[in-house]
């Protein structure tokens, strides 16, 4: 089990000691324990625990809502904290991006399954949504680069692996990544084509 650091938020003081104590007991570091939403969002922005657990009604921010502004900023994966589990709860925890539930009262052995499940979870989560946005740039800069080729190819005659070379050659001498040197040269190409227009 990795070594996690969890954040826990509950206006129960109670509650929020007898949890941290069984995290403890888990193996788990609890790097803070507050009592509102507030605390637990401006808390997780600074330090980015591996974890949140989020009590659904707090003063201030309620649980979901911390939980929307975490997930949508990526800083962690959240388990709500709730006594609670009408249909319109779980539908405003879904919608915020929540992982998973801890129903109270809960049993301290089940804390160790839904974490370690939830963790798993966020890390797949991360990895495919960090592979999804690596190919969304990848098809971007190839849709550029084969734009500006056929800028080169024509302006200058060259042939496709030629247009190429030369790309690669001005990324290397301007010390600019190849998707700058493609949007140089298209921009410079529009602004040709614009330019007799404006006279």
């Amino acid at each position: 089990m990795p070594y996690s650091k969890i954040l826990v938020a509950d206006d129960d003081a109670l509650i929020r000691l007898e949890l941290s104590t069984a995290l403890k007991d888990l193996g788990f570091e609890v790097v803070a324990s507050v009592s509102t939403g507030t605390e637990a969002l401006d808390y997780a922005k600074r330090n980015r625990p591996d974890l949140c657990i989020l009590d659904v009604h707090m003063p201030g921010l309620d649980g979901i809502a911390v939980a929307g502004e975490l997930a949508g900023a990526r800083i962690c994966p959240v388990l709500l904290l709730t006594a609670y589990s009408d249909m319109d709860i779980v539908d405003r925890a879904n919608r915020a991006g929540v992982m998973g539930f801890i129903v109270k009262p809960y049993r301290t052995e089940e804390l160790l399954p839904t974490i370690r499940l939830t963790l798993s979870r966020y890390r797949e989560m991360t990895a495919l949504s960090n592979a999804l946005e690596g190919l969304q740039t990848q098809v971007s800069t190839d849709r550029l680069l084969s734009q500006a080729q056929r800028i080169l190819m024509l302006r200058e005659n060259l042939t496709e692996r030629e247009a190429l070379r030369r790309l690669h050659a001005q990324s290397t001498s301007m010390g600019r990544d190849i998707q700058a040197v493609c949007e140089a040269i298209i921009l410079t190409a529009e602004l040709a084509h614009d330019l007799p227009n404006r006279r």
